[in-house]
């Protein structure tokens, strides 16, 4: 696969980074893959971080060598074995694959101060991280074609209205991304590929394509929450993993899984004692 003619543009209307993805089944024409952010959010790096995170995961599984037309960083380079080791131990069908960019960048100049955000659905984990951690967070990041396909926009608009208590009695700022990365990428979902045995975003590409949004990012953000699907007792082979997401981390942002210590029923009554507000609207996650 060859991801090639990144670009990177601000305005208006909001900020927008693109590539063209060139999968080993060639079609007719590229895939174009894109992350969309509010005006406010600036200028975004023109890098291949982001595309790294999105698409590695895909390749291990195609077989497919991935090589990026952008600089990537050395720090995110230097932990591909890693997470490529264990991706392979988890799922004896994925294949290490190379991975490679034009050139290597260093530290991505900051707009303003470090913020820290989180990711955000609404949901018991990302409240929970919310509730341990609101004094720390700058802003909540909500990912629009995460768990639904981004044309569906009722479905946005639906999921802002009822975390809004939440974010309102928080006092943060809610940023909200809208990409098409999952269609592209997801082999349940993508046109050229295989489909998975099992759901692909769940089991194994959850926490990639957060560390893809999140990578976007890192003008504006030293620190990402992400928080835990699973406690420690339970801890699976998942998409995300206290052992990997952190492994997606460069010299500009640190990854930060969040939460493995409490349990589903510990982080309710944890938020229903605190923060009942919160608890009022918690939201149900639930993957295609």
């Amino acid at each position: 696969m060859i991801i090639s003619n990144i670009s990177s543009h601000s305005g208006e209307e909001g900020s927008e980074l693109s590539a063209d993805v060139f999968p080993d089944e060639t079609p007719r024409h590229a895939l174009r893959v894109w992350f969309r952010f509010p005006p406010e959010t600036g200028a975004l790096p023109t890098v291949g971080d982001p595309f790294l995170a999105g698409f590695l995961i895909p390749c291990m599984r195609s077989g497919e060598e991935l090589h990026i037309e952008a600089p990537v960083s050395p720090r995110l380079l230097k932990s591909v074995p890693g997470i490529q080791k264990l991706i392979c131990d988890w799922y004896p069908e994925f294949v290490q694959v190379s991975a490679t960019g034009t050139e290597s960048h260093g530290f991505i100049q900051r707009q303003g101060s470090p913020k820290t955000a989180a990711f955000f659905s609404g949901g018991v984990d990302s409240v929970y991280t919310l509730l341990k951690h609101h004094a720390k967070i700058n802003h909540l990041i909500l990912v629009h074609g995460f768990e639904n396909p981004v044309q569906q926009k009722e479905f946005l608009s639906v999921t802002r209205k009822a975390v809004s208590p939440t974010c309102q009695g928080f006092d943060k700022k809610m940023i909200v991304v809208h990409t098409n990365l999952r269609q592209i990428a997801d082999q349940n979902m993508t046109s050229w590929r295989r489909k998975h045995g099992r759901s692909f975003f769940g089991f194994c590409y959850q926490g990639s394509i957060l560390a893809a949004v999140g990578l976007c990012l890192q003008k504006s953000l030293e620190r990402v929450f992400v928080s835990a699907s699973h406690s420690h007792n339970t801890l699976v082979p998942y998409g995300s993993h206290p052992s990997l997401d952190p492994l997606w981390s460069t010299e500009n942002l640190d990854f930060v899984h969040d939460g493995c210590e409490a349990s589903r029923f510990e982080k309710v009554k944890r938020i229903t004692a605190e923060a009942s507000f919160a608890a009022n609207s918690l939201q149900v996650c639930e993957s295609l």
